[in-house]
């Protein structure tokens, strides 16, 4: 099957647009490993079926790149390779060990989950199991106690579950998967980070790595960057705010009423959008990452000029929350913003920095008008 489809490789425009938002940030040579990943995979970076995650690396006192794939992902690397034939449903036990495909909330947390992924030319299937105790991510606690990360007290089943999936289709397809894992997988390293940073402790990493200090310098964030990152703020919940803070804290931001240079409030930004994206929000999710048909396919007749003069992943996500903020959601948010730059389009990524700044400037006076008595 694999020889039947056309093998697909980003093109110069699309590394462009990667690099403007998906990948914001990355080194050069990410950058390069990232594409290298997604042209070997043949995974959509723009279909959400493979990331480029940022994660502060403490030993290295910087952010570093690492791949991810959505379990979705993975799904289409098996299907893809001709072999697969199929999986189990995920079954769950709890301290009875008794398996079941069907958990209950009622039923408490699950403690195992596991999957069987059937491949050609193997007999039985490959099964993986997944804890609880390996796999939950937590998030500690002012007091020094922990408690379950947002998406995992909402839904533990269907987290365990996917967990386990993954290590069973990257049991099964070794060759495709080595080395990509979920975020869900990745949880309890991404999440396990204190909430209350000791102040000698933050004051010495300020100090030894000058990239997440309070007082770093720098040109002082755009208005349109502390707009994005305010309302982005205000549409978390509290378990949302508690993760948000967690995270904040172990990236060395500063409190953002102390100010945050334009580097901080992108990486601010871009860690309240992940936060957003797991709880599957609609303000910064779809079209940051996405491209339209007709993108894709004039995609070799783009240039690089026409590349940096698109919008900005940061006005992309302040025109994503202020249409939110109004509810204006689905087709209807295409539809509005080409009402207000006088022409169509299918996806925000296709705006102007120009008209972006316009689209923004009439979501403010509409945001502002709608909130008189």
């Amino acid at each position: 099957m694999t020889n039947e489809l056309a093998v697909r490789r980003l093109d110069e425009s699309q590394i462009d647009l990667v690099k403007a938002t998906i990948a914001k940030g990355c080194s050069d040579d990410e950058l390069a490993l990232f594409v290298e990943q997604c042209n070997r995979t043949q995974l959509d970076p723009f279909a959400r079926q493979i990331y480029a995650v940022s994660r502060w690396d403490g030993k290295l006192g910087r952010n570093v790149m690492t791949t991810q794939v959505s379990i979705d992902g993975a799904r289409l690397v098996a299907q893809r390779s001709g072999d697969y034939c199929g999986q189990t449903p995920v079954f769950y036990c709890g301290a009875d060990r008794q398996w079941t495909d069907l958990w209950l909330d009622s039923d408490g947390l699950p403690l195992a989950a596991k999957v069987g992924v059937y491949r050609r030319g193997f007999t039985d299937a490959l099964w993986a199991t997944a804890t609880w105790e390996q796999y939950a991510a937590y998030l500690k606690s002012n007091e020094g106690g922990r408690y379950l990360a947002p998406m995992w007290k909402k839904m533990p089943a269907l987290m365990l579950g996917k967990c386990a999936e993954s290590l069973a289709l990257r049991k099964a397809f070794p060759m495709e998967l080595s080395g990509l894992y979920t975020g869900d997988e990745m949880g309890n390293s991404e999440h396990d980070v204190p909430v209350k940073a000791d102040a000698t402790r933050s004051s010495s990493r300020s100090t030894a790595t000058h990239t997440t200090t309070p007082h770093e310098t720098g040109e002082a964030a755009t208005d349109d960057q502390v707009y994005a990152l305010r309302t982005s703020l205000s549409l978390l919940d509290e378990d949302d705010r508690a993760t948000v803070k967690a995270e904040w804290i172990a990236a060395g931001l500063p409190p953002l009423a102390n100010g945050l240079t334009t580097s901080q409030a992108d990486r601010a930004i871009e860690l309240v959008s992940n936060v957003l994206n797991a709880v599957g929000g609609d303000v910064v999710t779809g079209e940051v990452v996405e491209v339209s048909n007709s993108e894709s396919d004039d995609g070799q007749a783009a240039t690089n000029d026409k590349a940096t003069s698109l919008a900005t992943a940061t006005q992309v996500r302040a025109i994503q929350t202020l249409l939110g903020n109004l509810g204006i959601a689905g087709p209807a948010k295409h539809e509005w913003v080409g009402d207000v730059i006088e022409r169509p389009i299918d996806s925000m990524n296709a705006l102007t920095k120009s008209e972006a700044s316009v689209v923004i400037d009439r979501l403010k006076l509409d945001a502002a008008g709608t909130s008189e008595p």
